[in-house]
This record gives C-alpha cells, structure tokens and sequence, in this order.
C-alpha cells in the first residue's frame, strides 16, 4: 500500500559512509510533485536559474552554506513563514526539489516536484520508479551524470525529458550535487524545472536557423551584423567566402560568426566604389533610406567580384542607430551576363541603324514599340513619337495603281501567327507627304515557351528599282512592238519573191519550160524544198506577231476533231515518206464535237508532227491518238519513236526562239537541206502554245529519254450541239505505202 508522503519527511543524518552499491544505482529525478498539501510538512526549494543555485530547507535543518546544486544542512529549520515564502517563491519559479538519501535510499520529492511529474499525493517515489519516468533517450545520460556525481562530488546541469503520469512529455531542467563525508557520497540533492516552452522556443529557433542557413547556403548568400554601439562587425562563413577570404578559426560550427573591425572589410572595397558604398551605409544609419548598393571587391588573388548588398538598421525606442542586419551575394555571372547582354544589344542596334532597310517592331497587340533611323526618315515618325502608337497610324501603305489601302503585314502576321509580304505594288505614303515605293516582309516575334510577344517588320526603298522596272518593261513594250512591226513588214515583203520563185521553179520542174536532166530536177526539188521552209518561217513569225499584237484570230465553232486528224496527217504524209515513217492514227468512236477553230487545230497538229517527224529516225512510228477526258475536254496526243526530249530541257521546249537540238545538230550530222522535216526559228511549240490557250486548253510533254516523246493537249468540248457519229471512211482503216489511219471504238 502507498505511502503518505509525509511519513518520508524525517531529519536528514550526516552518515559517515555511502553504500558503492547504492551510490552506482542512484539516479537523481527532478521529478513533478502534487500541489502543497496543508499540515504537511515538505521539501521546498528555491532556484536562480541564471546561476542554478540551490536553497533547501528541511523542517529540522536550515542551510549553513549554499553551493551550486547541493546544500549541507546542520541548523535548526527556519520559521512557517520562511517556510512558506519558499514554498511561494519555488512556485512562482517553477521549480521543484527533490532528495536522495543514498544510505537509506529515502527519496523526498517536493510539492512541485510531484507537480512537475503530475504524480498523485500518495505516490511513493524510489529510485526504480524514479528511473522510469525519464525516456529511452534519456536515461543513460542521467545515470552517467549521477554516477560522475557520485564518484568525483561534481554535480550536474541538464536537460532531459520525462513522461508524465498522463503519458504526455515534458522537458525538465534538472540541476543536482552530491553530499561528501569523509570522500564518500552520502546523499544528493537538487531540482526540476519545467523548461518544455523554453526547449520547444530553442527547437522552433534552431530549425528556423538551419532554414536561414540553408537558403543562404543554397544562395550563396552572406549575413552579416555590424553592431554600431560597440563598432564590431559579425560575419558567417559566406560573407568571408564572397570576400575570397580563408576563415582562421577551428570551430566545428562553420556557421558561425565571426567578429572583425568594419574597418578590415572596407580594405576589400573597390577604389572607385570605396566611397559611394560608405555614403551609402552612412545614409541608412542616418535613416534617409535603407541600404540597397552594389560594389565591387578586390580578392587576395586580385580578381574582382560584384558583390550586391542589402541591409536594415534597428534602432532603439529615441531612435538611436544600434545595429544593421544584412545580406551579401555575388552577382559577378549576373553582371557579366548583363555586360554581354548590353553589348549584343548595343551590336543589335548599331547594325539595325546602318542597315538600308526600315525596321519596325511591335507588340501582340499592333502597337509601335520601335523603329530604327531608315524607317523615321521613310515613315516621318521618330520611335519616340511612334511608341505605342497603333501600326496603321504611322504606316500608310496604298497600291500604287488604284490608291487604296492595302492590308496591314504587322497585322496579318500577329492575326495568322506566320510571316507575311506585302501585297505587289505597294507605296508607302510618308507623313510628310513622301511617297515610296516598297517591299517588306513581317515575321512574328515569339518567347521561349512560343507564344506571340509581337512582330517585326523589316522594308526597304525600292521606289529606283520599281521605276526602272517600269521604264525598261515599258522600253521592252516599245522594242518588242517595232520588232515586230519590222518582222511583219519583211514577211509581207518576203511573201511576193518566195512566191514567184516557187511558182518559177515549180514551171521548171514540171518541164513547162523545156526538159530537164534527172541531176537538175534534184537540183529544183532542193529549191522547192526551202523555199517550202523559207514560206513556213514567214508564217511563224506572222502568227507571232499578231498574237502580239492581239491581231490573232480564233474562230471557235463545233468541229470534228478526227477530221483535222486526218488532215494533218495528209499534209505530213510527204516528209514521214522520205524517212520510212509510218504513221497511224486512233481516234475514238463516237467523239463529241470539240469547240475549236480549225485552221488552228491543223496548225497546232502540222507543228507537232513536223517536230516528231524530225526527230524519230528512219523506219520509225508516229502516231495520233484522240480520247475523251473525265473532265469534259478532248485529249489530243501526238507520239514518236524517237530519242525523246531531256527532263531538263522538258521545261523551256515552250519558250519563245528555244530549240531542242535535233539530229542534224550532232557531231557526225552532215549539213543536208532536203532532210526530211524542216529547220524553224525555233517558234513552232511555241506557237502551239499559245494557240492551245488561247482555246481553253492545256498542253505538255511526257517521255522517257531513249522512248520517244508525247505532245498532249486539250480542247473543251462543245456541250450545245449533241456528239455524231463520224463519217464512215473515217471510220475505215485505210493501208497506205507511209501512212495508217484508224479510227476505233
């Protein structure tokens, strides 16, 4: 059964020896007593807790000396009223105390003690009981302290945790000494102090400060302190590594501070910064601003650094400067960084300046942010005047034909997201009524993660080049208009003697004239040949001249397209002969009308057999074919079994005076006038060309070099007149020495 705590209250003894058994296994406990009970007669103590001085009384004894944590007690006890007074004053100082009779084993605990414990008044404390309430953690470092305690008569200071009667933990001061007779520990003493907030403020501190020191760590950020009372300056270990100093100190904590005299850090400084960061500093203490500067600092090794710093002044409640807390971080990358920054800026706009070109930039929304020298001069607007200005207010654009205004780059550009050119023939109306002529191009200006910051818009002057265009297209115009005047007037003037030498010759070789020998109707027949040429030259160059003129005539009416088929392959039938050419037509059945003129059709169909016939060597094969399209047009295809055209030559056979080399251009090739075909100017396909377009159509080249050629082209069908049947001898196949027509289904 417990027992009442005041049957543990008896007159402490001085014994001459201590038990070693007991001295090893006592452990001193500040442990929680219950609150003071009336008519009971308890240990109290009072403790300064600065210098951890304890003042016990025991009801038979009163303290003949004090020592740090034990008292030796030999005289009479002091009054109820001191008693009382301690009673108060260890309350009002939170602290407990506690004894230990390490003869008998007799442990006194006080009132606040069994407090501090929250232990009930009829808890009889031993030193096993007392054991337990310390934690795991803890227990080992009471027991060696106790022990030291006990064997060297030092007492100790610590603190520990406890785990309450209600399970909840406290953190306990525990201040104890020991009692020597004659060397021997007899008796310990000592108190508890509830110290839970002050341990939890110092934890709270503590964490608050490894944040601190891992954020600066982390940014390489120095903190110091100058204390302006006493004019000592106190840096942690980043402020001397920003200053390319080696600490001299040994100190486990690398964090912590050191002090030096102001004085050694402004050794550091910069020449040039020297007294700009000393005004600056003397400005915050005299509370005009806080200190915000940057400076430069000289390494032992003689590098410089930028250094930025910051820092606050705290005074007292007069007002009165007492110390400045602040911060130091280097910023050498971020200058240097800026520097570079600064000069590619400075590059930028210098070459922007010199450059011929106008260049305007703007936001997202169209609004002028700025224009280099070129584009002031040619819109009349400073970039000061411009800036925020919409685009369309300082960049009048109207086309040079009808005046009207044309649609904005910048805009176009920042609406699509895309680059843009201006539209052709675009002039630039200045805003002090200059006009020119311009080219240009707007390209988005877009960040990192690719949004639209806004778009720059880069023209030049081409107000010359666009006036010389003119007036050399105009002077080509004229050229073209008196060469052709010139080549119709010789044509016209050629046609009168050609005809009369072929009509001549033609006599001759008829034998109206007299007889001729076999040599000298080869002779006539080479003369009738090129005058033949020389007659199908003059009408190229009278077909191209009034195309050019506009004097070209197209009759388009409904015509049988198998009909010039058969025509042209008459006409052509002469000069395929001489070189062994068969040729062979393939019309469909039932083809519709084409809506075409017809002289012209022949004439596109003589141009492109002449053109296979020269081409495809002798025993060769040329042949017609005429389809219907899905597309509602005639397809006409003349092909060849000749050396075919190059792929890189397929593209200009079209031109105006552009010629493939044919066989008479090789090297082996004799210089042969009655050669089969005919030698042109080089204006044969062109003027297919044109006459295919001219109505409706489309022509093109296929092949494969080595394989031949095909011409194809197109004429639009006539949809008014219903197709008929062709004629039936063209729906015959008629067998001919160098010719095959054939009209199939």
């Amino acid at each position: 059964m417990p027992t009442s705590p005041s049957a543990s209250f008896k007159p402490w003894h001085a014994l001459a020896s201590a038990a070693t058994g007991a001295a090893a296994t006592c452990l001193l406990f500040g442990f929680i007593g219950a609150p003071h009970t009336n008519g009971l007669n308890l240990l109290c103590a009072v403790i300064s807790v600065p210098a951890a001085a304890v003042l016990l009384f025991k009801l038979t004894r009163t303290p003949r000396s004090v020592s740090h944590a034990w008292v030796e007690l030999t005289q009479p006890h002091p009054s109820g009223k001191a008693e009382a007074l301690l009673d108060k004053t260890g309350r009002i100082a939170g602290v407990g105390g506690w004894e230990v009779d390490l003869i008998t084993g007799e442990v006194i605990w006080s009132l606040h003690t069994f407090e501090l414990h929250g232990a009930p008044l009829d808890f009889v404390p031993t030193l096993e009981t007392g054991l337990s309430f310390y934690d795991e953690p803890s227990r080992p470092i009471i027991a060696a302290a106790v022990e030291t305690a006990c064997r060297t008569g030092r007492g100790w200071d610590l603190e520990l945790s406890i785990i309450r009667f209600d399970k909840r933990r406290v953190w306990v001061r525990t201040v104890g000494g020991v009692e020597m007779k004659e060397g021997k520990a007899v008796g310990l003493v000592g108190t508890f102090q509830d110290v839970t907030a002050r341990v939890a403020e110092r934890v709270a501190l503590s964490e608050a400060n490894e944040r601190l020191t891992l954020a600066t760590d982390s940014g390489r950020i120095g903190i110091f302190e100058w204390d302006l009372v006493n004019n000592v300056l106190r840096c942690d270990r980043w402020m001397h590594r920003l200053h390319g100093i080696e600490r001299t100190d040994n100190r486990a904590d690398a964090s912590a501070n050191i002090q030096y005299d102001p004085l050694d850090w402004r050794q550091h400084l910069h020449s040039e910064d020297h007294e700009r960061v000393i005004s600056a500093m003397q400005d915050a203490i005299a509370g005009n601003t806080d200190y915000d500067t940057e400076f430069r600092i000289l390494w032992p090794d003689g590098s410089i650094r930028n250094i930025r710093a910051a820092g606050q002044v705290t005074r007292d409640a007069h007002g009165k400067p007492l110390r400045m807390i602040g911060a130091n971080w280097d910023v050498t990358e971020a200058r240097r960084l800026t520097a570079e920054l600064a000069q590619q800026n400075e590059l930028l706009r210098v070459t922007l300046h010199s450059i011929g070109d106008g260049v305007i930039t703007t936001d997202a929304q169209g609004n002028v942010v700025w224009l280099n020298s070129v584009a002031e001069r040619m819109t009349g607007w400073t970039s000061e005047e411009a800036l925020a200005r919409p685009i369309a207010s300082i960049f009048n654009i109207v086309n040079y034909v009808t005046r009207r205004p044309v649609e904005n780059p910048i805009m176009t550009c920042i609406a699509t997201g895309v680059a843009g050119k201006l539209a052709p023939d675009t002039i630039l109306l200045s805003r002090d009524g200059a006009r020119f002529g311009i080219d240009d191009s707007a390209a988005p200006i877009r960040g990192e993660q690719g949004e639209l910051l806004g778009a720059v818009l880069v023209f030049h002057d081409v107000t010359e080049q666009r006036r010389l265009f003119y007036e050399t297209t105009r002077m080509a115009k004229v050229e073209l208009k008196l060469k052709d005047d010139f080549l119709s007037r010789v044509s016209h003037e050629l046609r009168s003697p050609l005809t009369s030498i072929y009509s001549f010759t033609s006599i001759i070789a008829d034998d109206l004239a007299g007889n001729t020998t076999s040599q000298q109707q080869e002779y006539l027949q080479i003369v009738l040949k090129n005058v033949d040429q020389l007659q199908s030259m003059i009408e190229d160059l009278l077909t191209v001249t009034q195309a050019n003129e506009g004097k070209l005539s197209i009759d388009l009416k409904p015509i049988q397209l198998s009909e010039c088929v058969t025509d042209a392959l008459h006409t052509i039938q002469g000069p395929a002969s001489s070189k062994q050419i068969a040729l062979r037509s393939n019309c469909e059945k039932s083809l519709p009308l084409a809506l075409a003129d017809p002289t012209r059709i022949l004439q596109i169909l003589i141009i492109l057999l002449d053109n296979a016939v020269k081409f495809t060597p002798e025993g060769g094969l040329i042949g017609v074919k005429a389809s219907q399209t899905d597309g509602g047009f005639l397809l006409v295809q003349v092909s060849d079994t000749g050396r075919g055209i190059p792929p890189e030559k397929r593209a200009r056979v079209f031109e105006h005076l552009y010629q493939v080399p044919g066989p008479e251009h090789s090297e082996n090739a004799q210089s042969d006038t009655s050669r089969a075909g005919r030698n042109g100017l080089g204006l044969g396909l062109h003027i297919a060309h044109d006459l295919v377009v001219r109505q409706g159509g489309q022509i093109w080249i296929t092949g494969e070099l080595g394989n031949g050629s095909t011409f194809s082209f197109t004429l639009p069908i006539h949809r008014e007149t219903p197709s008929f049947e062709p004629q039936a001898d063209l729906a015959q196949t008629t067998e001919l020495p160098a010719l095959t027509t054939a009209q199939v289904s």
